[in-house]
Protein backbone atom coordinates (compact mmCIF):
# COMPACT_ATOMS: atom_id res chain seq x y z
CA UNK A 1 0.00 0.00 0.00
CA UNK A 2 2.58 2.70 0.89
CA UNK A 3 3.93 1.58 -2.59
CA UNK A 4 1.51 2.69 -4.92
CA UNK A 5 0.88 5.48 -2.33
CA UNK A 6 4.88 6.34 -3.19
CA UNK A 7 4.73 6.33 -6.43
CA UNK A 8 1.34 8.06 -6.93
CA UNK A 9 3.28 10.79 -5.21
CA UNK A 10 6.04 11.15 -7.56
CA UNK A 11 3.38 11.29 -10.49
CA UNK A 12 1.74 14.05 -9.06
CA UNK A 13 5.28 15.66 -8.60
CA UNK A 14 6.60 15.15 -11.51
CA UNK A 15 3.20 16.44 -13.59
CA UNK A 16 3.38 19.45 -10.99
CA UNK A 17 6.99 19.89 -12.37
CA UNK A 18 6.16 19.58 -15.82
CA UNK A 19 3.20 22.15 -15.77
CA UNK A 20 5.85 24.75 -13.76
CA UNK A 21 8.05 23.90 -16.63
CA UNK A 22 5.87 24.74 -19.30
CA UNK A 23 4.52 27.82 -17.65
CA UNK A 24 7.99 28.88 -17.31
CA UNK A 25 8.39 28.51 -21.47
CA UNK A 26 5.47 29.63 -22.74
CA UNK A 27 6.36 33.02 -20.17
CA UNK A 28 9.99 33.40 -21.91
CA UNK A 29 8.46 32.82 -25.01
CA UNK A 30 6.31 35.87 -25.06
CA UNK A 31 8.53 37.89 -22.65
CA UNK A 32 9.56 41.51 -24.15
CA UNK A 33 11.34 42.41 -21.07
CA UNK A 34 14.34 40.92 -22.36
CA UNK A 35 16.45 43.11 -24.40
CA UNK A 36 14.32 45.87 -23.96
CA UNK A 37 16.17 49.67 -23.72
CA UNK A 38 13.82 51.95 -22.22
CA UNK A 39 16.26 54.88 -22.82
CA UNK A 40 17.32 54.06 -26.00
CA UNK A 41 13.89 53.91 -27.74
CA UNK A 42 13.05 57.01 -26.28
CA UNK A 43 16.15 58.48 -27.31
CA UNK A 44 16.08 57.10 -30.75
CA UNK A 45 12.57 58.08 -31.71
CA UNK A 46 12.85 61.23 -30.10
CA UNK A 47 16.06 62.15 -32.93
CA UNK A 48 14.25 60.14 -35.80
CA UNK A 49 10.73 61.56 -35.57
CA UNK A 50 11.94 65.22 -37.50
CA UNK A 51 10.85 64.93 -40.99
CA UNK A 52 13.88 66.71 -42.79
CA UNK A 53 17.17 66.70 -44.34
CA UNK A 54 18.05 63.52 -45.43
CA UNK A 55 14.61 61.96 -43.79
CA UNK A 56 12.56 64.24 -46.35
CA UNK A 57 15.10 63.45 -49.11
CA UNK A 58 14.31 59.45 -48.47
CA UNK A 59 10.37 60.16 -48.14
CA UNK A 60 10.44 62.06 -51.68
CA UNK A 61 12.49 59.24 -53.19
CA UNK A 62 9.71 56.37 -51.83
CA UNK A 63 6.70 58.05 -52.67
CA UNK A 64 8.13 58.72 -56.58
CA UNK A 65 8.93 55.08 -56.60
CA UNK A 66 5.53 53.81 -54.81
CA UNK A 67 3.98 56.41 -57.14
CA UNK A 68 5.41 54.71 -60.42
CA UNK A 69 4.79 50.94 -58.79
CA UNK A 70 1.20 52.01 -58.49
CA UNK A 71 1.03 53.19 -61.97
CA UNK A 72 2.40 49.93 -63.77
CA UNK A 73 0.51 48.21 -61.45
CA UNK A 74 4.04 46.75 -59.70
CA UNK A 75 3.93 45.26 -56.34
CA UNK A 76 7.35 44.27 -56.59
CA UNK A 77 8.43 47.88 -57.03
CA UNK A 78 6.17 49.55 -54.10
CA UNK A 79 7.39 47.07 -51.75
CA UNK A 80 11.08 48.61 -53.11
CA UNK A 81 9.78 51.91 -52.26
CA UNK A 82 8.99 50.40 -48.32
CA UNK A 83 12.07 49.94 -47.83
CA UNK A 84 13.41 53.17 -48.13
CA UNK A 85 10.58 54.78 -46.27
CA UNK A 86 11.13 57.25 -43.32
CA UNK A 87 7.11 57.14 -42.40
CA UNK A 88 7.24 55.04 -39.00
CA UNK A 89 9.46 57.66 -36.80
CA UNK A 90 7.04 60.68 -36.63
CA UNK A 91 3.94 58.12 -35.80
CA UNK A 92 5.75 56.64 -33.41
CA UNK A 93 6.79 59.35 -31.65
CA UNK A 94 2.87 60.47 -32.07
CA UNK A 95 1.94 57.65 -29.73
CA UNK A 96 5.25 57.73 -27.24
CA UNK A 97 4.76 61.61 -26.57
CA UNK A 98 0.76 60.26 -25.66
CA UNK A 99 2.04 57.14 -23.65
CA UNK A 100 4.89 59.06 -21.84
CA UNK A 101 2.74 62.12 -21.54
CA UNK A 102 5.75 63.90 -23.09
CA UNK A 103 3.89 66.99 -24.71
CA UNK A 104 6.49 68.30 -26.19
CA UNK A 105 7.56 65.23 -28.32
CA UNK A 106 3.77 64.73 -29.02
CA UNK A 107 3.76 67.98 -30.72
CA UNK A 108 6.59 67.92 -32.27
CA UNK A 109 6.12 64.39 -33.95
CA UNK A 110 2.64 65.87 -35.08
CA UNK A 111 3.97 68.43 -36.81
CA UNK A 112 6.54 66.51 -38.62
CA UNK A 113 4.16 63.98 -39.44
CA UNK A 114 1.90 66.87 -41.27
CA UNK A 115 5.30 67.96 -43.42
CA UNK A 116 5.52 64.45 -44.28
CA UNK A 117 2.09 64.29 -45.70
CA UNK A 118 2.70 67.76 -47.25
CA UNK A 119 5.87 66.20 -49.04
CA UNK A 120 3.96 62.84 -50.15
CA UNK A 121 1.17 64.30 -51.09
CA UNK A 122 3.34 67.30 -53.26
CA UNK A 123 5.72 64.84 -54.92
CA UNK A 124 2.95 62.53 -55.88
CA UNK A 125 0.35 65.19 -57.19
CA UNK A 126 3.61 65.83 -59.47
CA UNK A 127 4.44 62.48 -60.54
CA UNK A 128 0.87 61.51 -61.49
CA UNK A 129 -0.01 65.33 -62.95
CA UNK A 130 3.51 64.87 -65.38
CA UNK A 131 3.87 61.13 -66.53
CA UNK A 132 1.79 60.18 -69.26
CA UNK A 133 1.19 57.05 -67.68
CA UNK A 134 -1.57 59.01 -65.43
CA UNK A 135 -3.48 59.71 -67.71
CA UNK A 136 -4.96 56.01 -68.79
CA UNK A 137 -7.21 54.33 -66.24
CA UNK A 138 -6.25 53.45 -62.65
CA UNK A 139 -4.47 50.13 -62.14
CA UNK A 140 -6.09 47.62 -60.06
CA UNK A 141 -3.17 48.32 -57.00
CA UNK A 142 -4.96 52.06 -57.04
CA UNK A 143 -8.37 51.06 -57.09
CA UNK A 144 -7.12 48.44 -53.70
CA UNK A 145 -6.51 51.44 -51.56
CA UNK A 146 -9.78 53.40 -52.58
CA UNK A 147 -11.72 50.47 -50.21
CA UNK A 148 -10.90 51.45 -46.82
CA UNK A 149 -12.25 48.81 -44.30
CA UNK A 150 -11.57 47.88 -40.67
CA UNK A 151 -9.51 44.86 -42.21
CA UNK A 152 -6.76 47.31 -43.15
CA UNK A 153 -6.89 48.88 -39.50
CA UNK A 154 -5.83 45.34 -38.58
CA UNK A 155 -3.04 45.24 -40.51
CA UNK A 156 -2.07 49.04 -39.01
CA UNK A 157 -1.76 47.58 -35.65
CA UNK A 158 0.24 45.01 -36.15
CA UNK A 159 2.51 46.77 -38.33
CA UNK A 160 3.09 49.40 -35.51
CA UNK A 161 3.04 46.52 -33.19
CA UNK A 162 6.15 45.22 -34.71
CA UNK A 163 7.82 48.65 -35.67
CA UNK A 164 7.57 49.51 -31.56
CA UNK A 165 8.59 46.28 -30.38
CA UNK A 166 11.86 46.42 -32.95
CA UNK A 167 12.70 49.87 -32.50
CA UNK A 168 12.60 49.14 -28.14
CA UNK A 169 15.51 46.49 -28.51
CA UNK A 170 19.08 47.04 -27.74
CA UNK A 171 19.73 45.56 -31.29
CA UNK A 172 17.62 47.39 -33.14
CA UNK A 173 17.01 45.88 -36.59
CA UNK A 174 13.98 48.48 -38.57
CA UNK A 175 14.00 47.49 -41.88
CA UNK A 176 11.35 45.26 -41.67
CA UNK A 177 8.95 46.49 -39.13
CA UNK A 178 9.18 49.63 -41.13
CA UNK A 179 8.45 47.86 -44.08
CA UNK A 180 5.39 46.87 -41.95
CA UNK A 181 4.49 50.24 -41.74
CA UNK A 182 5.36 51.48 -44.97
CA UNK A 183 2.66 48.99 -46.35
CA UNK A 184 -0.31 50.62 -44.60
CA UNK A 185 0.61 54.08 -44.90
CA UNK A 186 2.81 54.77 -48.29
CA UNK A 187 0.49 53.01 -50.95
CA UNK A 188 -2.63 54.78 -49.98
CA UNK A 189 -0.85 58.27 -49.35
CA UNK A 190 0.70 58.27 -53.00
CA UNK A 191 -3.12 57.17 -54.17
CA UNK A 192 -4.48 59.88 -52.43
CA UNK A 193 -1.98 62.37 -54.54
CA UNK A 194 -2.89 60.46 -57.90
CA UNK A 195 -6.78 61.47 -56.81
CA UNK A 196 -5.46 64.92 -56.59
CA UNK A 197 -3.69 64.85 -59.97
CA UNK A 198 -6.66 63.49 -61.54
CA UNK A 199 -9.27 65.80 -60.10
CA UNK A 200 -11.16 62.59 -58.60
CA UNK A 201 -12.21 63.83 -54.73
CA UNK A 202 -13.73 60.38 -54.60
CA UNK A 203 -10.32 58.42 -54.55
CA UNK A 204 -8.58 61.15 -53.09
CA UNK A 205 -11.08 60.90 -49.94
CA UNK A 206 -11.12 57.15 -49.68
CA UNK A 207 -7.56 57.01 -50.19
CA UNK A 208 -6.67 59.41 -47.36
CA UNK A 209 -9.03 58.27 -45.04
CA UNK A 210 -7.29 54.79 -45.38
CA UNK A 211 -3.99 56.44 -44.64
CA UNK A 212 -5.38 58.54 -41.52
CA UNK A 213 -6.96 55.27 -40.27
CA UNK A 214 -3.52 53.31 -40.68
CA UNK A 215 -1.39 56.12 -39.01
CA UNK A 216 -3.93 56.29 -35.94
CA UNK A 217 -4.16 52.72 -35.27
CA UNK A 218 0.03 52.52 -35.37
CA UNK A 219 -0.03 55.53 -33.11
CA UNK A 220 -2.37 53.51 -30.26
CA UNK A 221 -0.55 50.55 -30.93
CA UNK A 222 2.41 52.36 -30.01
CA UNK A 223 0.79 53.94 -27.18
CA UNK A 224 -0.43 50.40 -26.09
CA UNK A 225 3.29 49.18 -26.28
CA UNK A 226 4.96 51.78 -23.93
CA UNK A 227 2.30 51.72 -21.34
CA UNK A 228 2.07 47.65 -21.19
CA UNK A 229 5.87 48.05 -20.90
CA UNK A 230 5.37 50.95 -18.24
CA UNK A 231 7.81 53.36 -20.18
CA UNK A 232 8.77 56.27 -17.31
CA UNK A 233 6.22 59.55 -17.96
CA UNK A 234 8.40 62.70 -18.26
CA UNK A 235 5.87 64.29 -16.51
CA UNK A 236 3.29 61.89 -14.53
CA UNK A 237 -0.17 62.30 -14.68
CA UNK A 238 -2.80 62.11 -12.03
CA UNK A 239 -5.55 59.36 -12.42
CA UNK A 240 -8.00 61.41 -13.74
CA UNK A 241 -6.01 62.86 -16.59
CA UNK A 242 -4.82 59.23 -17.52
CA UNK A 243 -8.60 57.79 -17.35
CA UNK A 244 -9.77 60.51 -19.73
CA UNK A 245 -6.78 60.12 -22.45
CA UNK A 246 -7.43 56.53 -22.26
CA UNK A 247 -11.09 57.25 -22.84
CA UNK A 248 -10.87 59.39 -25.54
CA UNK A 249 -8.41 57.05 -27.60
CA UNK A 250 -11.20 55.03 -27.11
CA UNK A 251 -14.03 56.77 -28.44
CA UNK A 252 -11.58 58.46 -31.00
CA UNK A 253 -10.94 54.87 -32.22
CA UNK A 254 -14.58 53.47 -32.19
CA UNK A 255 -15.74 56.95 -34.69
CA UNK A 256 -12.72 56.33 -37.34
CA UNK A 257 -13.45 52.31 -37.65
CA UNK A 258 -17.39 52.85 -38.01
CA UNK A 259 -16.98 54.25 -41.83
CA UNK A 260 -13.91 51.43 -42.17
CA UNK A 261 -16.80 48.45 -40.82
CA UNK A 262 -19.61 50.02 -43.37
CA UNK A 263 -17.12 49.61 -46.24
CA UNK A 264 -16.46 46.75 -45.32
CA UNK A 265 -19.75 45.65 -44.75
CA UNK A 266 -20.84 47.08 -48.58
CA UNK A 267 -17.96 45.49 -50.39
CA UNK A 268 -18.75 41.83 -48.77
CA UNK A 269 -22.38 42.89 -50.27
CA UNK A 270 -20.93 43.57 -53.39
CA UNK A 271 -18.88 40.10 -53.34
CA UNK A 272 -22.04 38.12 -52.39
CA UNK A 273 -24.18 39.88 -55.10
CA UNK A 274 -21.67 39.26 -57.90
CA UNK A 275 -21.07 35.91 -56.79
CA UNK A 276 -24.98 35.08 -56.54
CA UNK A 277 -25.39 36.67 -60.37
CA UNK A 278 -22.26 34.27 -61.45
CA UNK A 279 -24.09 30.95 -60.45
CA UNK A 280 -27.14 32.43 -62.35
CA UNK A 281 -25.46 32.86 -65.69
CA UNK A 282 -23.67 29.27 -64.82
CA UNK A 283 -26.96 27.58 -64.06
CA UNK A 284 -29.55 29.72 -67.02
CA UNK A 285 -26.60 30.22 -69.57
CA UNK A 286 -24.35 27.49 -69.31
CA UNK A 287 -21.08 27.22 -68.17
CA UNK A 288 -17.25 26.27 -69.77
CA UNK A 289 -18.89 22.94 -71.11
CA UNK A 290 -21.66 24.26 -72.59
CA UNK A 291 -21.34 27.70 -73.26
CA UNK A 292 -24.78 29.82 -74.10
CA UNK A 293 -23.43 33.15 -73.24
CA UNK A 294 -20.06 35.17 -74.67
CA UNK A 295 -20.07 37.07 -70.80
CA UNK A 296 -22.27 39.41 -69.16
CA UNK A 297 -22.00 42.70 -67.38
CA UNK A 298 -23.61 43.68 -63.78
CA UNK A 299 -24.37 47.30 -63.27
CA UNK A 300 -26.25 48.31 -60.30
CA UNK A 301 -27.35 51.34 -57.89
CA UNK A 302 -29.09 51.43 -54.66
CA UNK A 303 -32.40 51.60 -56.63
CA UNK A 304 -31.96 49.61 -59.80
CA UNK A 305 -29.61 47.07 -61.33
CA UNK A 306 -29.05 45.66 -64.90
CA UNK A 307 -27.49 42.77 -66.12
CA UNK A 308 -26.77 42.43 -69.70
CA UNK A 309 -25.98 38.98 -71.42
CA UNK A 310 -24.36 38.14 -74.66
CA UNK A 311 -25.77 35.26 -76.09
CA UNK A 312 -24.58 32.76 -78.14
CA UNK A 313 -26.12 32.08 -80.80
CA UNK A 314 -29.50 31.78 -79.15
CA UNK A 315 -32.84 34.40 -79.00
CA UNK A 316 -34.90 35.03 -75.94
CA UNK A 317 -38.50 37.11 -76.45
CA UNK A 318 -39.11 39.65 -73.76
CA UNK A 319 -41.38 37.55 -71.61
CA UNK A 320 -38.71 35.06 -71.21
CA UNK A 321 -37.31 37.78 -69.82
CA UNK A 322 -39.46 38.86 -67.42
CA UNK A 323 -39.20 34.78 -66.00
CA UNK A 324 -35.31 35.38 -66.19
CA UNK A 325 -35.55 37.99 -63.76
CA UNK A 326 -38.21 36.77 -61.32
CA UNK A 327 -35.48 33.53 -61.15
CA UNK A 328 -32.54 36.09 -60.08
CA UNK A 329 -34.98 37.94 -57.95
CA UNK A 330 -35.45 34.60 -55.92
CA UNK A 331 -31.68 33.86 -55.95
CA UNK A 332 -30.97 36.71 -54.00
CA UNK A 333 -30.96 39.54 -56.55
CA UNK A 334 -33.62 41.97 -56.27
CA UNK A 335 -35.02 44.34 -59.11
CA UNK A 336 -32.47 43.56 -61.53
CA UNK A 337 -33.65 44.59 -65.52
CA UNK A 338 -32.09 41.83 -67.76
CA UNK A 339 -30.93 42.81 -71.48
CA UNK A 340 -30.19 40.30 -73.86
CA UNK A 341 -27.73 40.96 -76.56
CA UNK A 342 -29.19 38.53 -79.14
CA UNK A 343 -26.72 38.09 -80.86
CA UNK A 344 -27.15 40.21 -84.40
CA UNK A 345 -23.47 41.14 -83.89
CA UNK A 346 -20.18 39.46 -82.53
CA UNK A 347 -16.78 41.25 -81.55
CA UNK A 348 -13.69 40.36 -82.89
CA UNK A 349 -11.96 38.94 -79.92
CA UNK A 350 -14.78 36.55 -79.36
CA UNK A 351 -15.13 35.55 -83.20
CA UNK A 352 -11.77 34.93 -82.94
CA UNK A 353 -11.68 32.79 -80.17
CA UNK A 354 -14.62 30.62 -81.67
CA UNK A 355 -12.66 30.46 -84.73
CA UNK A 356 -9.63 28.93 -83.04
CA UNK A 357 -11.49 26.89 -80.77
CA UNK A 358 -13.39 25.23 -84.21
CA UNK A 359 -9.53 24.85 -86.06
CA UNK A 360 -8.86 23.08 -83.16
CA UNK A 361 -11.68 20.40 -82.75
CA UNK A 362 -10.36 20.10 -86.97
CA UNK A 363 -7.72 18.84 -86.12
CA UNK A 364 -8.93 16.46 -83.66
CA UNK A 365 -11.00 15.04 -86.05
CA UNK A 366 -8.02 14.33 -88.30
CA UNK A 367 -6.22 12.63 -85.65
CA UNK A 368 -8.92 10.62 -84.48
CA UNK A 369 -10.16 9.26 -87.78
CA UNK A 370 -9.43 5.96 -86.99
CA UNK A 371 -11.62 5.79 -84.35
CA UNK A 372 -15.13 6.40 -85.42
CA UNK A 373 -17.13 7.10 -82.17
CA UNK A 374 -14.25 9.61 -81.23
CA UNK A 375 -14.52 10.96 -84.33
CA UNK A 376 -18.66 11.44 -84.47
CA UNK A 377 -18.54 13.39 -80.87
CA UNK A 378 -15.64 15.80 -82.42
CA UNK A 379 -17.32 16.53 -85.77
CA UNK A 380 -20.76 17.10 -83.66
CA UNK A 381 -18.79 19.84 -81.75
CA UNK A 382 -17.47 21.19 -84.95
CA UNK A 383 -20.63 21.78 -86.51
CA UNK A 384 -22.02 23.13 -83.47
CA UNK A 385 -19.85 25.79 -82.83
CA UNK A 386 -19.79 26.25 -86.81
CA UNK A 387 -23.25 27.13 -86.95
CA UNK A 388 -22.38 29.69 -83.74
CA UNK A 389 -20.35 31.26 -85.87
CA UNK A 390 -22.71 31.80 -89.20
CA UNK A 391 -25.55 32.56 -86.98
CA UNK A 392 -23.41 35.62 -85.13
CA UNK A 393 -22.19 36.69 -88.47
CA UNK A 394 -25.75 37.55 -89.74
CA UNK A 395 -25.96 40.97 -88.73
CA UNK A 396 -27.30 44.18 -90.23
CA UNK A 397 -25.35 46.36 -88.48
CA UNK A 398 -21.56 46.79 -89.78
CA UNK A 399 -19.53 46.22 -86.19
CA UNK A 400 -16.88 44.63 -87.42
CA UNK A 401 -15.28 47.63 -89.50
CA UNK A 402 -17.41 49.87 -86.76
CA UNK A 403 -15.49 48.29 -84.27
CA UNK A 404 -11.74 48.62 -86.53
CA UNK A 405 -12.81 52.32 -87.43
CA UNK A 406 -13.26 53.59 -83.79
CA UNK A 407 -10.34 51.60 -82.06
CA UNK A 408 -8.26 53.13 -84.83
CA UNK A 409 -9.23 56.62 -84.34
CA UNK A 410 -10.08 56.49 -80.50
CA UNK A 411 -7.07 55.49 -78.39
CA UNK A 412 -9.92 54.88 -75.56
CA UNK A 413 -11.87 52.45 -76.71
CA UNK A 414 -10.79 48.78 -76.50
CA UNK A 415 -13.62 47.11 -78.37
CA UNK A 416 -17.39 47.87 -79.03
CA UNK A 417 -19.92 45.75 -80.02
CA UNK A 418 -23.38 46.03 -80.98
CA UNK A 419 -26.96 44.76 -79.48
CA UNK A 420 -30.18 44.66 -80.86
CA UNK A 421 -32.68 44.66 -77.54
CA UNK A 422 -36.23 43.80 -78.06
CA UNK A 423 -39.23 45.54 -77.16
CA UNK A 424 -40.96 44.49 -74.41
CA UNK A 425 -44.35 44.51 -76.54
CA UNK A 426 -44.35 44.00 -80.07
CA UNK A 427 -45.93 47.97 -80.34
CA UNK A 428 -42.45 49.26 -78.50
CA UNK A 429 -39.60 49.86 -80.74
CA UNK A 430 -36.28 47.63 -80.81
CA UNK A 431 -33.23 49.26 -79.56
CA UNK A 432 -30.01 49.40 -81.26
CA UNK A 433 -27.02 49.97 -78.74
CA UNK A 434 -23.45 49.58 -79.06
CA UNK A 435 -21.75 48.75 -75.99
CA UNK A 436 -18.20 50.26 -75.29
CA UNK A 437 -15.36 48.69 -73.87
CA UNK A 438 -12.78 51.51 -72.65
CA UNK A 439 -9.46 50.40 -72.76
CA UNK A 440 -8.60 51.94 -68.82
CA UNK A 441 -10.70 53.90 -66.38
CA UNK A 442 -11.57 57.14 -67.23
CA UNK A 443 -13.42 60.13 -65.64
CA UNK A 444 -16.22 61.62 -65.69
CA UNK A 445 -15.40 64.47 -68.01
CA UNK A 446 -12.83 61.93 -69.74
CA UNK A 447 -15.92 59.83 -70.37
CA UNK A 448 -18.48 62.76 -71.95
CA UNK A 449 -15.74 63.66 -74.26
CA UNK A 450 -14.95 60.01 -75.97
CA UNK A 451 -18.86 59.52 -75.61
CA UNK A 452 -19.40 62.94 -78.05
CA UNK A 453 -16.39 61.67 -80.24
CA UNK A 454 -18.84 58.63 -80.93
CA UNK A 455 -22.19 60.23 -81.48
CA UNK A 456 -20.52 62.18 -84.41
CA UNK A 457 -19.14 59.45 -85.74
CA UNK A 458 -21.82 57.03 -85.54
CA UNK A 459 -24.08 60.05 -87.05
CA UNK A 460 -22.25 60.07 -90.08
CA UNK A 461 -21.01 56.55 -90.32
CA UNK A 462 -24.56 54.12 -89.72
CA UNK A 463 -27.19 56.42 -91.74
CA UNK A 464 -30.58 56.20 -90.79
CA UNK A 465 -29.77 53.89 -87.11
CA UNK A 466 -29.88 55.52 -83.94
CA UNK A 467 -27.37 53.94 -81.53
CA UNK A 468 -27.52 54.08 -77.71
CA UNK A 469 -24.11 53.92 -76.19
CA UNK A 470 -23.75 52.09 -72.91
CA UNK A 471 -20.38 51.35 -71.17
CA UNK A 472 -19.43 47.60 -70.36
CA UNK A 473 -17.44 47.48 -66.96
Amino acid sequence: MSTINDSGGEIGRDFSHLLKSLGKFFKQLVDLQEGIDREGTIYWIKNNKRMRGANAWLLMCSIMIASLGLDLNSPAIIIGAMLISPLMSPILGVGMGIGTNDRETLMISLQHFGVSIAIALVTSYLYFWINPLSHTNATPEIIERTEPTVLAGIVAIFGGIAGIISASRKDQSNAIPGVAIATALMPPLCVAGYGLARSEPGIFSNAFYLFFLNSFFIAVSTFAFIRYMKFPFKTYPNAKESRRTTWLILLVSILITIPSIIILKNVVEKKQREQLVNNFIIENFGDDDDPQSLGYSFTYSDTSRALAIKLLGRKIKSTELRRYEKLLEKAGVSNTRIYAIQGESLDIQEFDRLEKEMTGYKKIVNQLEKTEKEKSEVDDLVLALTRKIDSLQRDTFPITSVNNEITALLDEVEFVNYGLIKGPTQAAQDRHVLFVKWKNRLNTRQRKAVRKKLETYLAGRVQGVTCEIRELD
